[in-house]
Order: C-alpha cells, then sequence, then structure tokens
C-alpha cells in the first residue's frame, strides 16, 4: 500500500533485518542489547547467543547494517537483542525500541481489519465488490493486443469480496512486463498522483489482467479492502485499525505516520544502489 505502516519491533516480530552491502569499518562498531533468559521456558541459553554470532557476523560482512532479534514462548521473551547501526551516517547503534517500515506487512493488518467487520456479518466473502465500491463494477478485461489495437472483453462474473482477498481479482500491480501491467506503470494511480478519493475512479480505466476468479494474479486487491473497510466502517482506515487492532493490542507505536517524539527511534533504511555500494533507501 502506498501510506507505510510502521511497527515497534518488539511488539509484533520475532525479527526484522535491514539489508546492505556497506563496508565493515562503518559498521563496526555494533552495540547489544539483550533481555535475561528464563531457563524455565527450556531454551538453551548457550544456544541463544549462537543467535547475536550469527547476526554480528552478517553485520561485520556488510550484509547488514542492523538488526533485532526476539525470541519468545507461552508470552516469555527469551531473548531479545539489537546489534549494528540504526542510522549510520548519524553513528546511531540499534535501539531496541526502534520504529521500522514494514511495507507490505500492512496488507495481513488491513486484511484483518476486514475480518472484524465480516465477524459483525457487515459483507459476506460471495459478494460482490460494486456492491461496496460502485467505482468497480463491470471493469473490463483484458484478451489481446497492444496500444489502439488492445482487445477487452466484458466482465463474465463479479469481482467477489473473496476474490480481493485470494489475489483473483485480475487487478495487477505493474511489476511485469504484460499488456496490462505496462498500462498500470503509466498510469496516474500507480505512480501516486491520484488523490485518495479518486483511486477507485481512475482504477476502473484500466482493465482487468484476466476474469474474476479465473487465476491468481498479485495486484492492489489489498488496497482496495482498505477501501471497502473505510466505506463499510464509515472511519478512516488508520482510524479504524488503530481502535480495532492496534490499541487492544497495546501496539502503541504502530501507525501510518510517524509521531515528531518518535522520529529519533524512526530506523533508517538502506539498499544497494547501480554501483553495489550500500546507500539510503529514498523516502
Amino acid at each position: 500500500m502506498k501510506k507505510v505502516l510502521l511497527l515497534l519491533i518488539c511488539l509484533s516480530l520475532p525479527a526484522c533485518v535491514v539489508s546492505v552491502n556497506e563496508n565493515t569499518s562503518k559498521v563496526s562498531k555494533s552495540v547489544t542489547t539483550r533481555s535475561g533468559v528464563d531457563d524455565n521456558q527450556g531454551f538453551s541459553a548457550k544456544r541463544l547467543q549462537r543467535i547475536d554470532r550469527k547476526m554480528q557476523e552478517y553485520i561485520d560482512q556488510g550484509k547488514l547494517a542492523g538488526v533485532m532479534t526476539l525470541v519468545s514462548r507461552n508470552n516469555q521473551t527469551v531473548h531479545f537483542s539489537a546489534q549494528g547501526m540504526q542510522d549510520i551516517a548519524a553513528g546511531k547503534p540499534m535501539q531496541r525500541d526502534a520504529i521500522f517500515r514494514i511495507y507490505s506487512m500492512t496488507k495481513p493488518i488491513t486484511a484483518v481489519a476486514a475480518m472484524t467487520l465480516w465477524e459483525q456479518g457487515k459483507f459476506h466473502m460471495n459478494d460482490p465488490i460494486s456492491l461496496y465500491l460502485p467505482e468497480l463494477k463491470n471493469l473490463k478485461v483484458y484478451v489481446s493486443g497492444s496500444d489502439d489495437t488492445m482487445v477487452l472483453e466484458e466482465q463474465k462474473s463479479p469481482i467477489r469480496i473473496i476474490d480481493l482477498f485470494a489475489h483473483t481479482a485480475g487487478f495487477s500491480y505493474g511489476f511485469t512486463g504484460s499488456e496490462v501491467d505496462k498500462l498500470y506503470r503509466a498510469s496516474e494511480v500507480m505512480q501516486g498522483k491520484t488523490a485518495p478519493e479518486n483511486v477507485l475512479t481512475e482504477l476502473a480505466k484500466l482493465p482487468l489482467n484476466h476474469q474474476p476468479g479465473s487465476q491468481w494474479n498479485y495486484g492492489i486487491n489489498t488496497d482496495i479492502i482498505g477501501y471497502l473497510v473505510e466505506k463499510i466502517s464509515g472511519m478512516k482506515l488508520g482510524e479504524y485499525i488503530s481502535q480495532q487492532i492496534l490499541q487492544p493490542l497495546n501496539m502503541l507505536d504502530t501507525g501510518f505516520y510517524v509521531p515528531a517524539d518518535k522520529v529519533s527511534r524512526f530506523a533508517a533504511v538502506y539498499h544497494n544502489n547501480a554501483d553495489g555500494k550500500t546507500v539510503l533507501m529514498e523516502k
């Protein structure tokens, strides 16, 4: 999804890493902090130390800037450590309260939000999505050709909500070289130039990759589920997720934005550029 959900790693994920190819000298000042081990949980303190040693190898080799690992059993933390750097340029070691981008992990959280509405009987999985989002009714389906010779046909069946969950609706992401994906890449929707309230209308101008329910194709289905949540709940997606999921789970550092008073805990993200050098990923 275009909006990025952020996650305090110690609350929800067993491990999160930032991939880099940095010179070892720049990450040699590795700081490790760890919690104590509860021997009653059946773990060997000696063997748990292997985790830190292996993660440090990756840091020393320049494969990672920083890494955090957590092992929990029976609601008890038996291993929790932070190693390497949270921000290389600033010389800031990784901290156990660092906040990370989780990118596509917004998808399962959005799906859970929708499922809470399903539990309440607000919709059925076989309902046509157009029943709630009429902008997505009667979309055309790609058959053959390209540009001016492109052949489209009518839908043989409506897009059901279950098709969005299963990625069988026919939507795409523009990741491949298909003719439909070329249209996706050229669209203002996928370039982030469309106002949120106009996204569905613009999306409806693009053909489906295949007939709904006929095959699997990874696409912007979960984004549409987000609109479904907003339409049924009458709330903004972030507000609904916070109220129904994050607050009950005490995930107080999770959200679509980082508040000003938490920016200092926001971990930098690195990637390899065309020259193979590690640089900050564009925000």
